[in-house]
């Protein structure tokens, strides 16, 4: 069966993936089982859950994710506000952007650098950095080109920023748990770990300072190049502690507009603004929400989850920690919910299955996964899947897509995909 016409479960399972995190959705996809005693689970559902864990805690405590969750938010009013006046929807669906939206859009795009890509890096040879100023934006965006070569002699010209930081400190999280990690892609995942090894060794094996320096970075649109800068600090002064480095680093104010704000305030300032998008978006916040973004206001000048990281080491008990303080967003594998298996609150799992459902029906409309064909992307967990699903899934009513087209306010609307003119 071609890939055009796969159906959710099959699409799944050629991927492989063992989990997933879906930014501004808050929502974990684990492939294995996950139940209330995480002491109990195999190393691998365990890393699984830890390093989609750690994207989650990176989109409600960072600066950068929650950027990503406000832009994304925006975006998805101003799709549902741009096809209230017409009759039907072509997907993938296009229209217009705020303009400033646009140019925020366009710099996020460019601060996360590059993105998955399996290659092989070759360890054997050397690695050089180059820092790019590019123009034409809202403000400055740096580009920290790493030069280095793939197995086959071929050069590479990798961009770090937020995808590659992104993802290399839930793996470095995920070691701690989970020692003999499945293959991952050296791109995003290892090429900071073969960078630290060349460039700065003082640092290589310091995973824990790593990950305070990977965090420090996602509080600046420029994540890469501050990285950089922490990297070089940190090895030229390897007897100054990680949570001493992130201190400093997070003394730095902030200028927003004319003004210069501590990092502090700036962040509980846009935590209010993400606060106010998913109000617009969905119309009100899910309790869970409300709760947890209260939960990770700055009240000193370091956030709540260093002072957690400091007190424990990173294994299942700092995990048990960190879910007994923030709780779980909505968490599901293949066949079920496991939100309230975890937390044994059924109510909470429902409620957070609609900005879960929200988000993928942007993405559904945007033809953001066309590539897999126009399946409904709920098949997986609907009772009413069956073989029209995975073609016109908005001819069915009362499942899951049709409570989707009514969030997105879709229902009623003539779909026409590449694939259906009719």
């Amino acid at each position: 069966m071609s890939k055009q016409t796969n159906t959710y479960n099959e699409r799944i399972y050629e991927l492989d993936t063992l989990g997933q995190y879906t930014i501004g959705a808050f929502d974990i996809y684990v492939r294995g089982d996950i139940n209330g005693d995480l002491s109990k689970l195999s190393d691998r559902d365990l890393g699984t859950f830890v390093h989609e864990y750690v994207h989650f805690l990176q989109n409600i405590t960072t600066l950068y994710g929650i950027y990503e969750g406000i832009i994304r938010n925006n975006a998805i009013v101003e799709m549902i506000k741009s096809y209230q006046e017409v009759s039907e929807i072509q997907i993938p669906y296009q229209y217009p952007y705020d303009k400033y939206q646009k140019d925020f859009r366009d710099f996020l795009k460019g601060s996360a650098g590059t993105g998955y890509v399996d290659v092989e890096i070759d360890r054997t040879r050397d690695i050089s950095l180059k820092i790019e100023e590019l123009s034409g934006y809202h403000k400055a965006l740096y580009h920290v080109h790493c030069k280095c070569y793939d197995t086959d002699g071929k050069l590479l010209d990798i961009i770090i920023g937020s995808t590659i930081i992104m993802e290399y400190m839930a793996i470095l999280c995920q070691s701690f748990v989970e020692p003999d990690m499945p293959y991952h892609p050296d791109v995003p995942y290892n090429v900071l770990d073969i960078l630290c090894e060349k460039i700065f060794p003082n640092i290589a094996h310091d995973k824990k300072k790593l990950i305070y320096l990977c965090y420090f970075s996602l509080f600046d649109l420029n994540p890469g190049y501050s990285l950089m800068h922490a990297m070089k600090y940190a090895h030229m002064n390897p007897s100054v502690s990680g949570i001493d480095i992130f201190t400093q680093e997070m003394a730095v104010a902030i200028k927003y507009q004319g003004k210069q704000m501590p990092v502090k305030e700036f962040y509980n300032f846009m935590l209010e603004n993400y606060k106010r998008s998913i109000n617009k978006l969905l119309g009100g916040i899910p309790l869970y929400l409300l709760h947890v973004l209260d939960k990770v206001k700055m009240v000193d000048d370091v956030p709540p989850i260093i002072t957690i990281l400091e007190a424990y080491e990173i294994d299942v008990k700092l995990i048990q920690q960190l879910i007994g303080w923030l709780g779980v967003p909505y968490v599901h594998n293949f066949d079920n919910t496991l939100t309230s298996k975890i937390e044994n609150d059924d109510k909470k799992s429902l409620a957070m299955l609609i900005p879960s459902m929200v988000s993928s029906m942007f993405s559904y409309i945007k033809g953001e996964n066309n590539g897999w064909g126009y399946a409904c992307p709920f098949a997986s967990t609907c009772e009413m899947f069956e073989g029209s699903c995975d073609r016109t899934p908005w001819n069915k009513k009362d499942c899951m897509f049709d409570v989707g087209m009514e969030l997105i306010k879709i229902k009623g609307k003539r779909i026409i995909t590449p694939l259906h003119q009719e």
